[in-house]
């Protein structure tokens, strides 16, 4: 949700609370901003070089990538645990652990918090009271970052299986083997469910009842999450490609060579393409005709993935440095030395950049020097 939407929430509670009608405002976030994994955060930019607002010292390693809702960023930890700061200070307000390492990013939708651990449990939570509201168990590990469209999470594990759970009941609505492990989050638009698998493939799953639609076999391991982006699905493949696929029918649109293997989801939006790949390169495409638009280089691999505002692009290479690159021409902006190799993708909020620092155990948030 940008800057705009939230600022148009805030006046209609402060109407609502006028007139003497109590209001909660409600928002959804995730992994890559959305359901569809595109990456876009409608904000304005960090076009000057960045200054530290506050850290938060975690205690434990963290490649979570944080979710914010409100006043409250949530991020995971190798210590098992759900972290909720406050946006303001970053100081801790609640934890909630688990008996598994965390290193995915949770949904946070209102006060419910959906997470996925490595102990192979789903859970719904209320962090802020510590309320466990339910408990699901795949079966298997889960790396996997959660994704809730239209009531449902729908969540792969490393066993294979891609999972289908009523979001307020914590009940299974379908269970699908998609015969190889499922590394990445699962892009949904609430109809189609779209997965990709450590064996090469990309399938379309029908959101509601689980069956099959389609299925692409890559060349190599799919370890990327796939996007949906109006009528195509784009997804990274260790074939060293990004690839643009018809949403209804899985049809090879087309596919642009990378120099390495593509790991992490591309973000997408009307501009650009953005994807990265394990040699640190970036490359802007045309979201039409896949044709490269920009490339620039980092001094380390890109395993997270990047984000895109309006005029900007956000990297988080394992060269130890945050990037913003300009979203027309790849020029770049600035730099942040973050000094960690594991340090977490970017998430823009208000203006402000959050990521946690890998082994630095740290959650960091960033402003405009002038602030």
């Amino acid at each position: 949700m940008g800057y705009l939407s939230r600022l148009s929430a805030i006046v209609m509670s402060v109407l609502l609370l006028i007139a003497g009608t109590p209001v909660a405002i409600s928002e959804t976030l995730m992994y890559q901003a959305d359901s569809e994994n595109t990456g876009y955060y409608d904000e304005y930019d960090l076009l000057e070089n960045p200054v530290v607002k506050w850290s938060y010292h975690i205690g434990s390693s963290s490649r979570s990538i944080p979710v914010i809702v409100g006043n409250t960023v949530y991020i995971g930890a190798d210590d098992g645990a759900i972290h909720a700061v406050n946006i303001k200070d970053g100081s801790l307000i609640r934890r909630f652990r688990t008996r598994g390492r965390i290193e995915s990013s949770p949904v946070v939708d209102g006060k419910v918090v959906y997470l996925s651990s490595q102990d192979g449990n789903v859970y719904a939570v209320n962090v802020l009271n510590r309320e466990k509201l339910w408990r699901y168990q795949t079966g298997s590990r889960v790396l996997a970052s959660p994704t809730l469209a239209s009531g449902t999470i729908i969540i792969g594990d490393l066993s294979g299986y891609v999972h289908a759970i009523n979001a307020k009941s914590g009940e299974r609505l379908w269970t699908v083997n998609v015969m190889g492990p499922v590394h990445a989050a699962i892009a949904s638009d609430g109809k189609v469910a779209v997965v990709g698998t450590g064996k090469g493939h990309v399938l379309a799953l029908d959101a509601k009842s689980g069956e099959r639609l389609w299925d692409y076999r890559a060349r190599k391991a799919i370890l990327s999450a796939p996007v949906i982006y109006r009528n195509k699905v784009i997804i990274g493949s260790d074939d060293s490609r990004v690839l643009s696929l018809a949403k209804k029918n899985g049809q090879l649109l087309f596919n642009f060579h990378v120099s390495s293997a593509v790991r992490v989801s591309p973000a997408v939006s009307k501009k650009v393409i953005v994807a990265a790949d394990t040699g640190g390169l970036v490359y802007g495409l045309d979201p039409k005709t896949g044709k490269k638009k920009w490339e620039r280089k980092s001094f380390g691999s890109i395993n997270q993935p990047a984000v895109i505002t309006p005029d900007a692009v956000y990297v988080t290479s394992t060269d130890g440095n945050v990037y913003a690159y300009n979203i027309k021409d790849g020029a770049i902006l600035w730099q942040y030395r973050v000094s960690s190799r594991n340090a977490s993708g970017p998430v823009i909020y208000d203006g402000n950049i959050y990521l946690t620092t890998g082994e630095k155990k740290s959650l960091i948030a960033l402003e405009k020097a002038d602030n």
